[in-house]
């Protein structure tokens, strides 16, 4: 690992890096950005947030977590991508504030190879798509907002070859502006559902698919603008 000037930490690993607890020391801390790059696995074995810093980004070569047991962040803005094979899965802790899916060291959004999927969620704080999430293939995109006061906010597109779109908030999703698009192809399904509010779409916005199907469910109203939606 090294320090930068900054406070942040760089690690750099041909293998796998595995987070857990050394000599009662859980996870890396930092004030600073926090840069994982691993050529193998990004792995997690506690239940407890392995990763706490300003910024985190996530670079592995077969996969960030598992959806069994994906890595926990404590973050204000996550990027993250596979290069090989393997999806990513991440869990945001913090309570009551935003994550935001962004540029992080160089690197912008959360994508996939090799039909990895993409599963971001938060416990309780609002979630922000503000550069795109492709996934790989049929790898499936899940991003869910969690908390009944937490939003979804996408303003990037969000895709997939074939797979499955699902976006989920505890109470407001937006999707806003002509880059805010949910495509994916083959008999790939998109849902999106504002547990707890309202789902809104402004101009350019467009959700396609090629045979799959739509679903678009809030509890308040869903309010479309010049939308496209097309199945």
């Amino acid at each position: 690992a090294q320090t930068h000037s900054s406070g942040g930490v760089f690690i750099s690993e041909a293998n796998d890096v595995a987070l857990g607890t050394v000599a009662n020391l859980a996870g890396i801390r930092s004030a600073g950005d926090i840069t994982l790059v691993a050529g193998g696995a990004v792995t997690q074995a506690t239940a407890s947030p392995s990763l706490t810093g300003a910024h985190i980004r996530l670079e592995a070569g077969s996969g960030v977590g598992t959806r069994g047991a994906p890595v926990g962040t404590t973050t204000t803005t996550l990027a993250a991508k596979t290069t090989a094979s393997g999806g990513v899965f991440v869990v945001e802790s913090a309570s009551g504030g935003a994550l935001t899916i962004g540029t992080v060291d160089g690197l912008a959004g959360v994508s996939t190879a090799m039909n990895g999927p993409v599963d971001i969620r938060t416990t309780d704080g609002s979630l922000i798509v503000s550069r795109g999430v492709p996934a790989s293939g049929n790898g499936s995109v899940r991003l869910m907002a969690g908390g009944a006061d937490s939003d979804l906010t996408v303003a990037a597109p969000i895709g997939s070859g074939t797979g499955n779109l699902d976006l989920a908030s505890g109470r407001h999703l937006r999707l806003q502006g002509a880059a805010a698009d949910l495509t994916t192809g083959g008999g790939g399904t998109i849902t999106a559902v504002a547990t707890g509010g309202a789902l809104s779409m402004t101009e350019g916005t467009t959700i396609q698919t090629a045979s799959g199907n739509i679903a678009l469910t809030s509890s308040g109203c869903v309010l479309a603008a010049c939308s496209g939606v097309r199945s």
